[in-house]
């Protein structure tokens, strides 16, 4: 399993968080993963803990990471999918981790983990929570969010919607809060309609921004089944 820790403006916390060392204790997720048996990789995102550059403002750096990007014909959240692609196949090369690979994200985290699922038929599941939205909502909505968000002509050319609709064979929990801030329900729930029959299971909670604990447990049980279902589909 690959881990992917939020961002909540906090740059010195990545992997740091999910492992159960720093942080918020409700998103040592990757602890409880490892603890149930499945072996769990957690690595830092650009501009987070460990890849932040000394010297300068967090936040301009992410801005500025996203401009030169986009300037050079990329995206930040392109730089975020290939990361953690590699460190899917550093798990994939591994001797002693076998049978099929998943992810789990929280708020950046399942942003991540969503383009993930979609661009890597080698993840087989998925759990994203309170990351996924509409960049219509978000304009519409005036919420302000993280710059790998923005990808050139997305929105154009079918919104989030598209990016959900490219994952198949592969099978997707989406736990999201019903009075998330920063992802209007109403807007989830459509975009949860809009994967492919059979991919996506949805599980709402009376809540904002969280991964509580019964939905962590869950979202682990959850990801456990679908691994071991997916070690007998091709």
């Amino acid at each position: 399993m690959v881990a992917v820790h939020q961002h909540a403006g906090s740059y010195a916390l990545g992997k740091s968080e999910l492992a159960g060392l720093e942080g918020d204790p409700q998103l040592a997720f990757a602890v409880e993963l490892a603890e149930s048996g499945v072996p769990t990789l957690v690595p830092d995102l650009l501009g987070f803990e460990e890849r932040q550059r000394d010297a300068i403002d967090p936040q301009l750096a992410e801005n500025g990471d996203a401009q030169d990007l986009l300037n050079a014909g990329s995206t930040l959240q392109g730089v975020h999918t290939r990361d953690i692609a590699m460190a899917t196949s550093w798990l994939e090369a591994c001797d002693d981790v076998r049978g099929p690979l998943g992810i789990i994200g929280h708020s950046l985290g399942g942003q991540v983990g969503l383009f993930n699922l979609a661009c890597d038929p080698r993840l087989r599941a998925g759990v994203l929570s309170c990351g996924i939205g509409t960049l219509e909502s978000f304009e519409r909505e005036g919420i302000s969010h993280n710059p790998a968000w923005f990808v050139p002509n997305l929105r154009k050319a079918g919104d989030v919607h598209l990016v959900a609709q490219a994952i198949e064979n592969q099978r997707v929990l989406i736990v999201a809060g019903r009075d998330d801030p920063l992802f209007p329900f109403r807007d989830v729930q459509g975009l949860v309609n809009s994967f492919r029959e059979g991919v996506a299971d949805f599980v709402p909670f009376d809540g904002g921004h969280a991964f509580p604990a019964v939905q962590r447990r869950h979202a682990i049980s959850w990801l456990k089944a679908s691994l071991i279902a997916a070690r007998s589909t091709p």
